[in-house]
């Protein structure tokens, strides 16, 4: 049964004109409950033991390392970094909806910060967006339920963005409820991971090889690499695939390679149970490893569980893989944005170009002093202003570590407590000492850039993260 909205008497009697006199209008509702909405969806995962984002949800945010998980005196916390300029955004994968109602406990450190919910349509931008409640945060924990909204137009994903400034929120529940419209359900049983799935690395293939064509794929235990080299002929397109026995949907394919011949095509391609595969992506590597991450769709019916790297130039080539890992959807990866792959230039660098110069023929601005970093792949490292990436430059960084965590290193006449400082003036700096470790509070050792075995492998609100000898160290 649906809501009844109206009433209305309609004249039947063939065009004759008719007089209706009512003296009382009177509705009785009858006395039976009316389901509005559907179970509750969590967008926090924190069930045996998880913290993380559910796996019915996707985060669609322009910058994903604005949402991470924490657990903080027993329980799971989910935190949102959020600005009008760069909001949270998270889509529902299997389903869409027409209203709903949202049920938070939150907190923020910014007294009376005021978060505003929308919903949108990812998939249709001719549906206008909608605002709908705003809440006034404060900085001990409340429950916050908004208005309920239902409308005739379809949405997939909620918004949530301060009306000012950016701010962080911390939730310990995130629950909406939804008038759903549509639910799409898989067609089959989905494995789920708590780790991502590891398919290469330094200890081999974990994966069936199910390679074919003139491939031959060895694995090198000095370089820690699998290096495959393909014989390219007409109509001929050797591939290095692999399968598991695990049945996957959506996600991302993370691939660290590099090639000996940087000017030829590779495909990306994904087989289903049936039998049936696609290409999801085509690209050119580097003759240095690099990063590559690619999207991989979901299918309701069939399940994902195999895919393959093909020369697709039909030329010979070899490629030389470091690592090769399936992330889920609901399991978040270090990196920036993953909708893109790393860019690669293709292009030798002029020994007489300076840093600033090849930014700036790659597009890039440079940073103004003490821009935090919030990006970093084989390119360089990045920070944001005016909502466009500018480039943070080595010789600043080298002048000072807490350049990257967006402050100057502290003058003499700074008042100094452990990794940080603070100037006369009341400005926040980093302590420029040799044995200075802004990590340690946090449980962790430190390292340069250098020492790191990923560079740059993730960022967080505490700052740049390495990794040495198999373990987390932040970056100085």
């Amino acid at each position: 049964m649906t809501n009844i909205k109206s009433f209305a008497w309609k004249n039947n009697n063939n065009g004759e004109k008719i007089t209706l006199y009512l003296k009382n209008i009177e509705y009785q509702d009858l006395d039976i409950d009316i389901k509005k909405y559907d179970e509750p969806i969590s967008v926090i995962d924190n069930v045996n033991g998880n913290c993380n984002l559910a796996s019915e949800w996707k985060d669609t945010s322009k910058y994903k390392d604005r949402t991470s998980f924490e657990i903080i005196d027993e329980k799971c916390v989910m935190k949102i970094t959020t600005s009008i300029k760069n909001p949270a955004k998270y889509e529902l994968r299997n389903m869409k909806f027409s209203g709903g109602k949202f049920e938070i406990t939150a907190r923020t450190e910014t007294e009376n910060s005021i978060l505003t919910w929308y919903a949108l349509n990812s998939n249709n931008t001719q549906v206008k967006e909608i605002e709908n409640t705003s809440h006034s945060f404060s900085k001990n924990y409340k429950t916050y339920s908004n208005e309920d909204f239902e409308t005739e137009n379809e949405y997939n994903t909620i918004k949530i963005a301060p009306v000012a400034n950016e701010i962080t929120y911390e939730l310990t529940k995130f629950l909406f409820y939804p008038i759903i419209v549509e639910d799409l359900v898989l067609q089959y049983n989905l494995t789920i991971i708590k780790e991502p799935d590891v398919i290469l690395d330094s200890k081999g293939l974990h994966w069936i090889d199910s390679s074919w064509g003139n491939t031959e794929c060895e694995f090198q235990e000095i370089t820690s690499s699998m290096d495959c080299s393909f014989i390219g002929k007409k109509n001929s397109w050797p591939a290095f695939a692999f399968k598991s026995d695990n049945n996957y949907n959506g996600g991302t394919l993370y691939l660290n390679m590099k090639v000996l011949y940087p000017d030829q095509n590779i495909q990306i391609l994904l087989y289903l149970r049936e039998g049936s595969y696609s290409t999801i992506h085509v690209f050119r590597a580097t003759t240095e490893y690099a990063d590559y991450y690619f999207d991989v769709p979901t299918d309701y019916e069939y399940a994902v569980y195999r895919f393959a790297i093909q020369e697709a130039s039909q030329r010979d080539n070899v490629y030389y893989f470091k690592n090769i890992i399936y992330y889920p959807p609901y399991i978040p990866i270090p990196i920036k944005d993953t909708t893109t792959t790393t860019k690669p230039s293709g292009t030798p660098t002029p020994t007489q170009k300076t840093e600033k110069d090849i930014y700036y023929d790659n597009g890039y601005e440079v940073c103004s002093p003490n821009t935090k970093v919030v990006y970093a792949n084989n390119e360089g490292i990045f920070g944001e202003e005016d909502g466009n990436w500018c480039a943070i430059l080595k010789k600043d960084i080298n002048e000072c570590w807490s350049i990257l965590h967006g402050y100057p290193c502290c003058s003499s006449n700074a008042k100094i407590n452990g990794a940080w400082g603070i100037e006369e003036n009341g400005d926040k700096c980093g302590n420029n000492a040799s044995n200075v470790c802004w990590a340690k509070e946090l449980g962790f050792d430190c390292c340069k850039i250098s020492e790191s075995e990923l560079g740059i492998a993730f960022i967080d609100e505490s700052g740049p993260w390495g990794v040495k000898n198999n373990k987390w160290c932040g970056i100085i």
